[in-house]
């Protein structure tokens, strides 16, 4: 960019340094005298803020006497007063030879009043004064014995608009912290209630220049924060909201890292003594989420996060691909709530750190008072692999001990506590809509040998048109439940609709599998109006009767056709079924009978709330749906400061279940809602 041209009239220099004009808006009066000095007439027609902004005088109009020493700035009073164009005194000037003086004037009678104009021996061409004349010095007598013009800044023209009102200031004495607290009638804190104690810091907040956020609305900030940071911006200047390094500073004092977090584990465990017995029975969920492989360092920790880390030290080089999350949920107590969290390498946690993981973290739940009666996980092989080697581990413990008869297979032991291990039942449901898409499903019913086959629901969709005199009995289903290749096989919801109430009462052959989903997933205590073991497991609910009576033999029965070599008849998928309903009876039965249990939940009994907080992770945005380590271990934090206020969506792979019966702490509790009709395990 080149340099700004000198606006004084004739003036050609392009190497001095420019000064700005005054700011009109701060200094009218010196703007002006700048202004008229300068006789550059074509400024006049110019605005004062252009004016202000885009001219520049040049130094060499201006003495040495205006520049402060060591700088090239110039005083507050400066006035440009060299090598300007010969005119008459123009209105605004001042008079300049009180500057100048180098001995006090005598007095004296003037002979004429005569007005003398000092810049009449400046030269025209190119502003340099002329080397002819005498110095100002030598010149100050004879300028004395002339009657000189003085101008005072009252005679100088200003225009109403530019005046500033004068207003006094009347003497303000702030109230102190230490005055509302003597108005109010106390003389510390420590003698208000709570809510006095919210008031006073609100009306402290009125006398200071800035806003002291609380704990509280520092969390709120941060969940809408994560979710947009464009509308929180937005918010910001509407709303007085925390800064986003405000933000970041709370955010960074909550220590969480990978593995065991100590500090959450003292706040369990202070929750937990306050707890009845029967309150602390907790289901163990664990599952993985696929995450960005990427470096980021963390400056305020000075280290590089990316890597594996299992924690307690366990860390490689290895670099991150996927997250792997424990979550406790109460049997009894509506407690939901994440306890820590892993990354892995290679695809996912292998099979022995899974087993090490979860050992390690039902020692550290035992430990502070917590009972896991259960673990819940899906099927991968993995954690099949894991279960079984901790099973597998307990029977040789008993048999090295001669008591091999004593034990009942399905469970493991940690110490003396048995874990029984239980199968995501919406997951045990997708695995058997998957195999009966391709392959023909044979079983027995009431000593009948029958078969299902997929092309019977097809020809239902298509047929049929869904109607049965008119009525469309069937609306949920759409083209993403029938045909393959539009078949979304991630969605529990399509599996669970197509074996839902509705559609079994169209075509028999689903009641079966729809009836055993919707044992598993009862959210209140009494049956829900039109499905009578909807409901709480107890002694006369019939659950119990309808898996000895009617479910395990089924699934016991139950066949895939084998289209090829490589097809299993009997896929996992039903050997799952067969183990988790075993499982679930032999739970009640303990709870039952040691604990004093009058029903449990079996909605309590799936990882619908840690497929939840993986949904919410991802609904943060598009930067979230795979987000990298750094990223993933700052949403976990907002997420664990602010469980209350999570964000659902219509793309999470469970629904939000909003009870009529509130959690102790008085938040709604979050549970899909299993098999409602048209919504079964919906998203």
């Amino acid at each position: 960019m080149g340099i700004i041209k000198c606006c004084v009239t004739n003036c050609e220099d392009k190497i001095s340094e420019r000064h700005r004009f005054p700011n009109p808006r701060k200094d009218i009066v010196r703007f002006n005298r700048w202004l008229s000095v300068i006789g550059n007439n074509t400024l006049k027609a110019i605005d004062e803020e252009t004016i202000y902004a885009n001219k520049r005088v040049c130094r060499r109009h201006f003495e040495p006497q205006y520049f402060s020493k060591g700088s090239n700035r110039i005083h507050l009073n400066s006035l440009p007063t060299l090598h300007l164009p010969s005119s008459p005194h123009p209105e605004g000037a001042i008079n300049i030879i009180s500057d100048i003086l180098i001995r006090p004037p005598q007095i004296f009678e003037p002979p004429i009043a005569a007005r003398v104009n000092i810049f009449d021996n400046v030269m025209l061409d190119h502003n340099y004064a002329s080397l002819n004349e005498p110095l100002i010095s030598d010149r100050v007598d004879d300028v004395l014995n002339h009657e000189v013009s003085h101008i005072s800044s009252e005679e100088l023209p200003v225009k109403e608009r530019d005046v500033t009102p004068h207003r006094p200031r009347t003497p303000h004495t702030p109230r102190t912290p230490h005055t509302i607290l003597i108005n109010a009638g106390l003389k510390t804190r420590a003698e208000m209630t709570p809510r006095k104690k919210q008031l006073y810091n609100e009306v402290k907040n009125l006398y200071r220049k800035y806003k002291n956020v609380n704990k509280d609305e520092k969390v709120i900030s941060l969940t809408i924060y994560k979710q947009s940071p464009k509308s929180y911006r937005f918010l910001s200047k509407i709303f007085v909201l925390p800064s986003k390094s405000t933000l970041d500073r709370f955010l960074n004092e909550i220590s969480f890292e990978a593995g065991i977090n100590k500090n959450l584990f003292d706040s369990l465990e202070k929750s937990v003594a306050k707890m009845d017995p029967s309150e602390r029975y907790v289901a163990v969920m664990f599952d993985e989420m696929a995450i960005l492989p990427a470096l980021n360092y963390n400056e305020n920790k000075g280290l590089i996060e990316g890597f594996e880390d299992m924690g307690n030290g366990k860390k490689t080089k290895h670099i991150s691909d996927h997250v792997f999350m424990f979550m406790i949920r109460g049997v009894k107590r509506r407690l939901k709530t994440p306890v820590s969290y892993h990354f892995s390498s290679g695809g996912g946690a292998k099979t022995y750190q899974i087993k090490s993981l979860l050992r390690e973290m039902l020692e550290h739940l035992i430990q502070i008072g917590l009972k896991p009666i259960t673990t819940v996980c899906d099927q991968v092989n993995r954690n099949v692999a894991a279960l079984n080697s901790l099973i597998r581990d307990t029977r040789e413990k008993y048999i090295r001990r001669g008591e091999e008869n004593q034990y009942r297979s399905g469970y493991f032991e940690i110490g003396d506590f048995k874990v029984y291990s239980i199968f995501d039942p919406p997951h045990l449901l997708k695995g058997i809509r998957n195999n009966f898409i391709k392959k023909n499903l044979h079983f027995t019913s009431k000593k009948i040998r029958k078969v299902a086959k997929w092309e019977h629901i097809q020809r239902l969709y298509e047929n049929g048109p869904n109607t049965i005199e008119g009525l469309r009995v069937l609306p949920h289903l759409t083209d993403e439940h029938i045909y393959e290749n539009k078949l979304r096989k991630m969605k529990v919801k399509h599996a669970a609709q197509i074996f839902s109430h509705r559609l079994s009462v169209t075509l028999m052959f689903g009641s079966k599998l729809g009836n055993l989903s919707c044992k598993l997933n009862g959210g209140t205590k009494n049956p829900q109006r039109g499905k009578v073991l909807r409901c709480g497991i107890s002694d006369s609910s019939g659950h119990i009767k309808f898996w000895t009576e009617e479910a395990l033999p089924i699934l016991n029965s139950m066949e895939f056709e084998q289209n090829n070599k490589k097809d299993q008849k009997r896929p996992p998928s039903l050997g799952n079924w067969m183990f988790t309903v075993r499982n679930i009876m032999s739970i009640w039965n303990v709870l039952k009978t040691e604990y004093g249990f009058d029903y449990i939940l079996g909605r309590n009994l799936n990882q619908d709330p840690l497929e939840n907080m993986f949904g919410q992770v991802r609904s943060y945005g598009a930067l979230y749906i795979n987000p990298s380590p750094s990223v993933f271990i700052g949403i976990f934090k907002t997420i664990i400061v602010n469980s209350t206020l999570s964000i659902h969506k219509n793309t999470f792979n469970c629904e939000v279940f909003r009870s009529s019966e509130p959690d102790r702490d008085g938040s709604q509790a979050g549970h899909h809602k299993g098999c409602t009709e048209g919504s079964s395990f919906s998203e």
